[in-house]
């Protein structure tokens, strides 16, 4: 998360952590896919917030799955995309101010890492010029076989 830090800090943007109910939650799951998850979402959000803008990360417990969300003060998201938003090189237009670079592969294959822990990721916003929120959920004990599944404790702080 250093890295997030740094580039956050860089941009004058505040990056927030939260952690619902306990510090730590252990499940089954590919900690590598994970990160690389969250490191999309994180990336994303930074890229599209403003100077002095805000993000925050958090996690929590529903029932018997774990919550991640991201959300943003950033540039947001048009209606019209949002059903789009996971497909592949998909791009919506940004405001010239961002430079969206990528070839709009990273929050498809976040779809695809997702779907292999037998979770959902879903992404909202009110509109352009309103930030977004990013929510994905995996299961506390996911049963599908992955790469090198294993237990992970996520400690975001």
């Amino acid at each position: 998360m250093t890295t997030f830090h740094q580039t956050a800090k860089a941009k004058n943007i505040q990056l927030i952590e939260t952690i619902s109910h306990i510090a730590r939650c252990d499940f089954k799951a590919d900690s590598d896919r994970l990160i690389q998850i969250i490191a999309n979402l994180l990336e994303n959000a930074i890229k599209f917030t403003d100077v002095g803008g805000k993000v925050t990360i958090g996690l929590k417990y529903l029932d018997f799955k774990v919550e991640i969300t991201v959300t943003d003060t950033g540039c947001g998201i048009s209606p019209d995309f949002l059903p789009v938003i996971f497909d592949r090189f998909s791009q919506a237009e940004v405001p010239s101010r961002h430079s969206p670079g990528g070839v709009g592969i990273g929050l498809a294959i976040a779809l695809r890492l997702v779907e292999l822990h037998s979770g959902t990721i879903s992404a909202q916003s009110p509109g352009v010029g309103q930030g977004a929120t990013f929510i994905f959920r995996i299961d506390r004990l996911a049963h599908r076989l992955l790469v090198a599944p294993y237990l992970l404790n996520i400690n975001i702080q």
